[in-house]
């Protein structure tokens, strides 16, 4: 008794088609017959998209903080705290100077010693563009009621 089978498959025909074919293979005993043919194409696919180009840069974001608002002359524990992201420089400002290279974060102990508001800013630049922020504090005279 002989056993039918079908086989399917893709075959590259003349100008890069690509066509369905069938195939039942009758068998009689150890001789195949092939009957079948190809139907139809399958067109190519397109081509996947490139990669999108990069965005613009990103403007810095800038974050600064003291950790009190008013102290008395002499208190060294007034924490100064800074952060920013996508910044590729950052300058101090107001009562506070320099540059930062390198570091566009960090904290420093600062110790006030003239009565007023002190303001520390920071100014941070990038391809993106540039960001301030600011922290101010009220420094206060001494007096027989706050301690130096």
């Amino acid at each position: 008794m002989g056993s039918l089978r079908l086989h399917i498959f893709t075959r590259e025909m003349p100008m890069t088609r690509k066509f369905v074919c069938a195939e039942r293979l009758a068998w009689a005993g150890l001789l195949a017959i092939g009957v079948g043919g190809c139907h139809g194409f399958i067109p190519d696919l397109p081509a996947a998209p490139p990669n999108p180009p990069p965005g613009p840069p990103l403007a810095p974001i800038v974050w600064i903080r003291l950790n009190a608002f008013r102290v008395p002359i002499g208190v060294d524990t007034l924490r100064l705290t800074w952060s920013s992201t996508n910044a590729g420089t950052c300058e101090k400002g107001g009562d506070w100077s320099g540059l930062l290279i390198g570091s566009t974060s960090g904290s420093q102990l600062i110790m006030p010693t003239v009565p007023g508001t002190l303001t520390y800013r920071l100014d941070c630049f990038s391809l993106g563009g540039t960001a301030s922020a600011s922290a101010s504090v009220e420094v206060l005279e001494s007096s027989p009621g706050i301690l130096p």
